[in-house]
């Protein structure tokens, strides 16, 4: 990976970035038979499951910056010189879990789950000023486990239609970070209570499907990327920037009119905040809302599947999807504007073979999906770099089933 860090005609910094990751891992399944439940009464049936998973990987990693003689004539620093950092990661884990799900009456479900998940990490790090001495080492090492349960209750008010509630603990573990400013490491685990409740339901023998949820969630020590000071637009590191939390409903429609056209759309209502004592980068971001979170998203479409004789079948599908601004990051400063993005595709196949042609973003409609602060003006407020979304695009792709 490599950056022009300036951003400017002059050539003042330059940055390499080297990774290498290493992994291994294994994941041990036993269960119930799918159609086969356990009986355990006359009106209770129970499904089980139960699990292992264990894993390990390496991560080395270097970054090399380059100070330009440009800077020299600009007066930014007295020489030419460069800066080194070198990190490796180890991380092994294991995990046990197991789910039982109760079935009473053909009607009410219980679900139970519960997992436990260990893992040690360690991290060595160091920054020189290459071929001078080492200006800074780190060596870490830490050990992370959680334990994780799950609660479900779903009823069949008839067949078609069923109510369900579910609550279930998240968790996401801490670690320590290749590059960040030296106060920042590591970071801890990230916990959340998630909250949902809907409905599913199917009618006039599944030809029209309408499901509806709504949810919650309140995170602890949230974890979130944040720039690098300095650093290039691909340098992150994650810091914990305290309490948060998400709440929301979505909708889902689904019709097939006739047998080869289906009718679909759905849209989504979120709205996120960070509690009161968050902090990024230490600003406090108290009531923002979380970066990349659109307050509405949604999406309608026609599908047709139909046939031109044995073995032949003809498809074409368009779609339109739509979203609200969100904000690029904690500080709410910046952010990206509503959009629609509509795709068209058609195709055939004819036995194993299949011939497709496709456009994605049709009206070639501008976004800007990513951006980050980087620098600052005159004033000192954050200037920042964004990474355009894909523009009209559009091609034919040819495959063979095996």
């Amino acid at each position: 990976d490599s950056t022009d860090l300036d951003y400017t005609p002059a050539d003042l910094m330059r940055k390499d970035a080297t990774e290498d990751a290493q992994a291994w891992m294994q994941e041990w399944r036993l269960s119930s038979p799918v159609d086969d439940p356990v009986a355990l009464g006359d009106r209770v049936t129970l499904h089980w499951l139960a699990g292992i998973f264990a894993f390990h990987e390496e991560v080395d990693r270097r970054d090399v910056t380059d100070y330009r003689p440009d800077g020299v004539s600009f007066g930014l620093w007295p020489a030419p010189f460069t800066m080194q950092s070198d990190a490796n990661q180890e991380n092994t884990g294991a995990s046990i879990f197991g789910h039982t799900a109760f079935t009473l009456d053909e009607r009410w479900e219980l679900g139970l789950g519960l997992r436990y998940d260990y893992q040690y990490r360690q991290a060595q790090t160091s920054t020189r000023n290459p071929p001078g001495p080492v200006l800074s080492t780190s060596d870490q090492s830490r050990d992370f486990n959680q334990v994780s349960p799950r609660v479900s209750l779903g009823y069949h008010v008839t067949p078609a239609i069923m109510v369900y509630t579910d609550v279930a603990k998240g968790y996401r573990v801490g670690g320590f970070n290749a590059i960040a400013p030296p106060d920042r490491g590591s970071y801890d685990e990230e916990t959340s209570i998630n909250y949902e409740a809907g409905i599913k339901t199917s009618w006039l023998d599944d030809r029209l499907a309408f499901n509806a949820a709504l949810f919650h969630t309140d995170w602890d020590d949230i974890q979130v990327n944040t720039q690098v000071p300095g650093g290039s637009p691909s340098d992150y590191y994650v810091s914990n920037a305290g309490k948060a939390w998400s709440r929301g409903a979505e909708l889902e429609l689904r019709a097939a009119p006739w047998q080869p056209l289906t009718v679909f759309a759905g849209t989504g209502l979120l709205d996120t905040r960070y509690r009161s004592g968050s902090q990024e980068a230490g600003e406090n971001v108290s009531g923002n809302q979380l970066p990349f979170a659109p307050r509405l998203t949604w999406n309608t479409g026609i599908d047709y599947q139909g046939t031109l004789g044995p073995q032949r079948r003809i498809f074409a599908r368009t779609e339109v999807l739509g979203s609200s601004g969100y904000e690029y990051d904690a500080s709410n400063r910046e952010s990206q504007g509503s959009y629609e993005i509509v795709n068209l595709g058609l195709g055939i196949s004819a036995g194993a073979w299949q011939v497709a042609g496709w456009v994605r973003n049709l009206l070639d409609r501008e976004t800007v999906p990513l951006a980050i602060p980087y620098g600052a003006d005159d004033m000192g407020q954050p200037l920042y770099i964004g990474e355009s979304g894909e523009p009209r695009t559009f091609g034919i792709s040819l495959s063979k089933a095996f």
